[in-house]
């Protein structure tokens, strides 16, 4: 949330591609400024999400990636384990109520 402070090295967002899911972490001590993206939006590789404010400075915006941007996991499996699948393919269970663990992989 803009005004939030962070610290070097926090986790400040997922970045979130059909085949891996990226931690964009805070490269300096500072405040959270203007977010430009929204959670769930589609940003494009280069494309600003924010930036951190460092003092009355602005330090380096955070990087983006082609993909939507992060979601909440999905649900873990019965049995504590994660069934292997791809984010987007979480992401697409989560939103139509699928539990993967009750899926067979082939």
């Amino acid at each position: 949330k803009p005004g939030e402070a962070v610290k070097r090295d926090d986790l400040i967002v997922d970045i979130e591609t059909d085949k891996v899911v990226l931690e964009v972490l805070a490269e300096a001590d500072g405040v959270l400024g203007a977010i430009v993206a929204e959670e769930g939006a589609t940003v494009l590789s280069n494309q600003v999400l924010g930036s951190i404010e460092e003092g009355s400075a602005a330090a380096a915006p955070a990087p983006a990636a082609a993909a939507p941007a992060a979601s909440a996991p999905a649900a873990p499996a019965a049995g504590g384990e994660d069934p292997i699948a791809a984010p987007a393919a979480r992401q697409l269970a989560e939103e139509n109520g699928i539990n993967l663990a009750s899926i067979k992989g082939t």
